[in-house]
C-alpha cells in the first residue's frame, strides 16, 4: 500500500521517511548483530584458553601429587640425600616407637 502524491509518481515524504528509518534501522541492526558475533567469538576464544590451562594445569597438579604420594625410587634417593626421606619406621628422625 504505498501512499501517493497529487502528482502521482512519487510517494508522500512520509512514506518514504519511514521506508528510510526502516532500511536505517535494518542496517542497524545488522551491524550490531555483526559486533556481537565478533565479541563472541572472542569469549570463546577466551573461554577456550582458559579450559586449556586448567587442563594442563590440572594434569601438573596431578603429576605433583602422585610424585608425593608414590614416589619414585630415584625421588627417594633425591629426598634421602637432602635429608628429607623419612626413616625406616616412618619418621622424619628416626625416633619412632621400636617394638
Amino acid at each position: 500500500m504505498t501512499t501517493t502524491s497529487l502528482a502521482g509518481d512519487e510517494p508522500e515524504p512520509h512514506t518514504s521517511g519511514i521506508r528510510e528509518i526502516r532500511h536505517l534501522v535494518r542496517q542497524g541492526l545488522g551491524f550490531l548483530a555483526a559486533d556481537v558475533r565478533r565479541d563472541l567469538d572472542t569469549a570463546l576464544q577466551i573461554l577456550d584458553g582458559i579450559t586449556v590451562s586448567v587442563r594442563e594445569g590440572a594434569v601438573i597438579v596431578a603429576k605433583a601429587l602422585g610424585d608425593l604420594l608414590d614416589p619414585s625410587p630415584s625421588q627417594v634417593a633425591d629426598r634421602a640425600s637432602e635429608g628429607e626421606a623419612p626413616a625406616s619406621d616412618g619418621t622424619t628422625t628416626g625416633a619412632g616407637l621400636q617394638v
